[in-house]
């Protein structure tokens, strides 16, 4: 994981003119105000930056006048928070996927749908040795970092009308900058068809790119929603992790 961060921060610095010795210390205090009140007993669910963030402030006031303030994807704010949420989630995600490798068969294609930094793209190429995709936002930041840490090794895919069909769907914290994310999940099953969807949602946090509600449904009935979605579509849980994050869902053939 040091290796990991240091890769973050010199390529960050080297891309985007960041002052290193500054990054570290935005990254650190942008990493305390973060607060996680019941990590300690697996509930993810109610995990919040400070609400008195001025970043975190801007996007939910833009949401009241009705238009998501999507600059904000490009602020060092938002690239550190990438690194965050990988650090404190993702990667945990990627070390039970590995665990339950036999179970995913030999997947030929995978899908990291919101990649992020991309090192779970990485990681994901890693332990199945296959073709991975990586799905971000045109031109973004991340997308720019995407390219310089991807290489040959994972192909960058900014319309998602583009991705072919593929064996394993992966989406960590993915579907909660989707105001719709029931009509996100639905063209995503269709469009590339994945005998296996991997997924962690958070749709009661608070963070930048997070709405208030879906569609206008809370959170909590987006999260039934989503699921019934799910085996409306013919999928069906396998075993549940100890906290149910990541969920692993196979279509049932």
């Amino acid at each position: 994981m040091i290796k990991e961060f240091n890769k973050f921060v010199n390529k960050s610095c080297e891309l985007f003119g960041f002052d290193k010795e500054q990054f570290i210390k935005d990254i650190q205090n942008t990493t305390r105000s973060f607060l996680p009140p019941n990590i300690e007993k697996g509930n993810f669910d109610d995990c919040i930056y400070s609400k008195n963030d001025k970043y975190i402030c801007q996007w939910y006031e833009s949401l009241k006048k009705c238009k998501p303030d999507y600059s904000l994807y490009n602020s060092k704010f938002y690239l550190m928070s990438s690194w965050i949420c990988h650090d404190l989630f993702s990667k945990g995600y990627l070390t039970i996927i590995a665990r339950r490798k036999k179970e995913f068969k030999k997947p030929k294609v995978i899908i990291d749908f919101g990649c992020g930094l991309g090192f779970s793209s990485l990681k994901l190429q890693n332990i199945f040795k296959c073709k991975v995709y990586a799905t971000n936002v045109k031109d973004s930041q991340q997308a720019v970092f995407n390219k310089e840490v991807f290489k040959d090794k994972v192909e960058l895919v900014t319309d998602i009308r583009k991705l072919p069909k593929c064996d394993l769907a992966y989406c960590s914290e993915y579907f909660e900058h989707f105001e719709n994310p029931i009509k996100h999940l639905k063209q995503i099953l269709k469009l590339v068809t994945p005998e296996f969807f991997v997924f962690a949602n958070s749709f009661n946090t608070i963070a930048v790119g997070h709405f208030n509600v879906y569609n206008g449904k809370s959170a909590d009935e987006t999260k039934e929603l989503f699921q019934k979605a799910l085996m409306n579509a013919g999928y069906v849980q396998l075993k549940q992790t100890w906290n149910n994050r990541p969920q692993i869902w196979k279509k049932n053939i």
